[in-house]
């Protein structure tokens, strides 16, 4: 199967829970929960920051350091699901923002399927922000069915995020595009960067 069959397979499945996960009511009733979950790794500013950064960098390498990356990603994920679960472990701002900045950065500063650095740079990125995304998004405290919707919906997002914006990076390059359309990703991963910045420096200065 073709990395272009695989994102246009994946894509339907992500819009379905995206436009949704941006409305402030679910969609569908009783659903409350599950829609929490979904919008929240976008609606606090260093998950957010962290998972686009991410996302970006891992898109922009290319698709064979973008499964591995994914790989070491959801191994990030559940070690630090586990360890908010057993220990209390918490979402951190400055770990989050750290990582925003390191992937914006590296997604760049770099021409399109063409990573620079050493090659586990990016799957050591994807394992540690996976580490601190995952226990940001365990809910309060409640009944076990509610906690678990609650986090199904935040673990969606979280690994849906990077294959809607591969999705969007393979359309651009694919395509027979100006060579100017190519830099937009990277003039966006400045932004998160510059956000990432700013945002730390406010995190140390309080």
């Amino acid at each position: 199967m073709t990395r272009a069959r695989i994102v246009r397979g994946l894509l339907p499945a992500a819009a379905v829970v995206c436009p949704p996960g941006a409305s402030a009511h679910a969609p569908i009733e009783g659903m409350e929960g599950f829609w929490l979950g979904v919008r929240h790794p976008l609606t606090e500013a260093p998950s957010c920051l962290a998972l686009l950064a991410l996302a970006f960098a891992l898109a922009w390498a290319g698709w064979r350091p973008f499964r591995s990356a994914m790989v070491a990603y959801a191994a990030g994920l559940l070690l630090g699901l586990v360890l908010a679960w057993l220990t209390g472990l918490i979402g951190l701002a400055a770990p989050l923002l750290v990582l925003a900045a390191a992937c914006a950065a590296h997604g760049a500063s770099h021409q399109p399927a063409a990573p620079r650095g050493p090659a586990l740079l990016l799957p050591a990125l994807a394992a540690a922000t996976g580490f601190w995304l995952a226990p940001a998004q365990l809910p309060e405290p409640g009944p076990a069915g509610d906690v678990l919707v609650t986090l199904t919906g935040g673990l969606l997002t979280l690994v849906l995020t990077p294959v809607v914006i591969l999705g969007w990076v393979d359309v651009l390059v694919a395509a027979d595009r100006p060579s100017w359309v190519l830099v937009v990703p990277r003039v966006l991963a400045g932004w998160l960067l510059a956000l990432a910045v700013l945002l730390l420096a406010l995190e140390f200065a309080a």
